[in-house]
């Protein structure tokens, strides 16, 4: 058993290495591309026109398609603190960012607030192998001094015109954060940090079909873990 685990841990490490070499990452509301040996560029576009205090934009890109990720409070509440009321938000590039889909909104979680107990969505990271896309990010529950995060995931199996219900892919006693994703055909890899044990480690989460169903979680450390690179496979 030892040493299917340390096959298991090896193979994971190798797959992330690979594909965060292919990594690739821009703020939100610029849509650059590459036009011409020249290394000439296009203006700068302005995606969304709703957005409020939009933050961690993430991009993936495959062939033609272009997909966006991000936070934002647009559905603030002022009666509650700023950063309660963050909700993922996705968008599509079909023709290499010379248009753009409207907003669609991936969550929708008010019904979870009060003044004293929020839940805030932010983090997210996204991964595409032809029309599946795979969106993993952070829930923030609780109140200011009982903070909790617990990982979540969406996906749409046909570009992103419409998205399955949402899934809870962690039930920590600590804050499952800082997550990771990536894919190759139908199987899908999470990593995270994990403060269960008192402070961060390192685990890992895998689906072999597509995000249908999961294995159960395997930590990868025992030693401390910090913020996880951004992954971004197609």
């Amino acid at each position: 058993m030892k040493e299917i685990s340390i096959h298991i841990k090896m193979t994971v490490f190798f797959f992330m290495i690979v594909m965060i070499i292919t990594s690739c990452s821009l703020p939100l509301g610029l849509a650059l591309e590459n036009r011409d040996a020249n290394q000439a560029w296009s203006s700068n576009t302005k995606l969304s026109y709703e957005a409020l205090n939009p933050c961690r934009p993430e991009i993936c890109v495959d062939g033609n398609n272009i997909y966006v990720v991000w936070s934002d409070a647009r559905y603030e509440n002022p009666e509650y603190e700023y950063g309660q009321d963050f909700e993922i938000f996705f968008k599509k590039s079909g023709d290499g960012g010379m248009t753009w889909t409207d907003d669609i909104r991936l969550t929708n979680n008010s019904y979870q607030k009060t003044a004293d107990y929020w839940c805030s969505d932010t983090d997210p990271r996204i991964a595409v192998n032809g029309n599946n896309i795979h969106v993993v990010w952070d829930r923030n529950i609780g109140s200011l001094y009982t903070p909790n995060s617990e990982l979540y995931y969406i996906k749409s199996a046909n570009g992103g015109e419409t998205w399955d219900n949402e899934k809870q892919l962690t039930n920590s006693s600590g804050s499952a954060t800082a997550s990771n994703i990536a894919v190759n055909e139908e199987e899908v890899y999470v990593v995270w940090a994990d403060d269960r044990e008192g402070s961060d480690k390192l685990y890992y989460k895998h689906s072999e079909d597509n995000g249908a169903n999961w294995d159960e979680e395997i930590k990868l450390s025992d030693t401390g873990a910090g913020y996880t690179d951004n992954v971004c496979s197609g």
